[in-house]
């Protein structure tokens, strides 16, 4: 079993802290309802028996405010659940799954074709494309290093 790296340990640091913030704001935002319809109703109840919403509406200023900032944290947790999905991806995609790095390959136009030696030279036709994509400038010195490390390894 190998150690994580500094990449993945921070990786981890971010899911967790977006998995907490979403947690968090799931009962919030139950709370948020709750006290929104408990507050709704004593207004229904203020216009019934003419009492006066604004009574009832300066009588809340504080449960307002905690409303407002309810919403900031939920708010928050909906931007949490994006990155959840965003950080998953990510991780899934750092693993190097071989579906999802030919799929990649073919989208980025690298030529994802099987390799075929070529008896007479030696050197297979990947390879050779590869080099010919650097050449031509389709693909930069970092991402043929990547296709051709990726190549060796199959």
């Amino acid at each position: 079993m190998t150690t994580p790296d500094k990449n993945e340990l921070k990786l981890q640091g971010k899911f967790a802290f977006h998995i907490l913030v979403f947690s968090v704001s799931v009962p919030v935002a139950i709370l948020l309802v709750f006290k929104l319809q408990q507050i709704l109703r004593e207004i229904e109840w203020a216009q019934r028996v003419d009492f006066g919403v604004d009574r009832i509406l300066r009588s809340h200023r504080a449960d307002f405010v905690l409303m407002g900032l309810g919403a900031l944290l939920v708010l928050a947790g909906l931007v949490s659940l994006v990155r959840i999905v965003v950080l998953s991806r990510r991780a899934k995609r750092e693993q190097g799954s071989p579906v999802a790095d030919r799929t990649r390959e073919r989208a980025a136009g690298s030529g994802a074709e099987r390799a075929v030696v070529s008896p007479r030279s030696g050197q297979d036709r990947y390879l050779r494309q590869l080099d010919e994509y650097l050449k031509n400038g389709i693909i930069d010195k970092a991402e043929y290093k990547v296709l051709k490390e990726r190549h060796r390894r199959r």
